[in-house]
């Protein structure tokens, strides 16, 4: 019986799929995003969901750049009545997706959309930190 590490464990390369790191999006595979190949009652929330799920996150800011001057509509709603800043506000990396599109001019999520009070944009880190002097060094004890 053979026994496997997850340090031995390796995906297996395929020889027709050469692993590509960083590569370079140009305005015109960016903008290739605005097509839309499907037949859905809201194309403009459709489009957008695609450029989120295929996008990095600064081309994904390029991108919203691009549909706004198209005159696509960044509020587009899908069939639950939701616009893609409610959808993703439940994602754990979806901040940079959310702050351009809310730059671009989307509204920000409501609990009447469907948005979470636990989304990543109302995390504790958006809140004020106190100041370094005023954190109790680790390990000290409490005052009674």
């Amino acid at each position: 019986m053979s026994r496997f590490t997850l340090g031995s464990l390796r995906m297996a390369e395929r020889p027709d799929k050469p692993k590509v790191v960083d590569e370079v999006w140009d305005d015109d595979r960016v903008k290739s995003f605005l097509h839309a190949d499907a037949d859905v009652p809201c194309v403009d929330f459709y489009v957008l969901l695609k450029a989120y799920q295929g996008m990095r996150a600064h081309d994904f800011e390029r991108f919203t750049g691009f549909f706004v001057e198209a005159g696509r509509d960044l509020d587009a709603r899908n069939e639950q009545g939701q616009t893609l800043v409610t959808v993703i506000t439940q994602h754990r990396h979806a901040r940079p997706f959310i702050e351009p599109l809310l730059a671009a001019g989307a509204a920000p999520f409501t609990a009447d959309d469907g948005g979470a009070p636990d989304s990543p944009l109302a995390s504790p880190l958006d809140e004020k930190q106190p100041p370094e002097g005023d954190a109790p060094e680790v390990g000290a004890k409490a005052e009674s």
